[in-house]
């Protein structure tokens, strides 16, 4: 199944994108001083590498069953926030997991966006299925990162 052009630049667009949520992910992970946002941080990361791989079966013709890789791996997961306050950090360091968090919500948000437009663009069924679980599962790490914000009064 061949791609149209502007199937192709979104994609490559979001892909993109993908990679970029990997890296920061992965990045912050390292940076973050609660346990439980590196954890969220590294769930994501892998989450985020699933979904570079969708996006890749669909640049090669593929059309993903939407969640079909990730049953096993991330379901126990989906809608659980993360524990407050696993490990004791000092207000410099809060202030610093709170920018992290919400640069992450930012990311999420924008990735979201690029999504929507793909979904509407793609003309095959079983893409955009793919395409708009993929985006829901964007918005759940969107809720995930806003839980943990506010569970830890990181809002402000």
């Amino acid at each position: 199944m061949n791609l149209s052009q502007k199937e192709t630049m979104l994609l490559k667009d979001m892909k993109t994108q993908e990679q970029l949520c990997i890296e920061k992910y992965a990045l912050y992970a390292q940076r973050a001083n609660d346990h439980a946002l590196q954890q969220l941080f590294s769930t994501l990361e892998s989450n985020e590498r699933r979904h570079l791989n969708t996006l890749e079966e669909i640049g090669q013709g593929v059309v993903p069953v939407p969640g079909a890789a990730q049953q096993q791996s991330s379901k126990p997961n989906v809608g659980s926030a993360p524990s407050v306050g696993s490990n004791s950090v000092s207000a410099q360091q809060k202030q610093q997991d709170a920018f992290l968090c919400q640069d992450a919500l930012s990311m999420e948000k924008h990735v979201s966006s690029v999504y929507d437009t793909g979904i509407f663009e793609f003309t095959n069924e079983g893409q955009r299925n793919a395409l708009n679980h993929i985006q829901k599962e964007e918005q759940e790490h969107g809720k995930k990162l806003y839980d943990y914000l506010s569970q830890n009064n990181l809002i402000g």
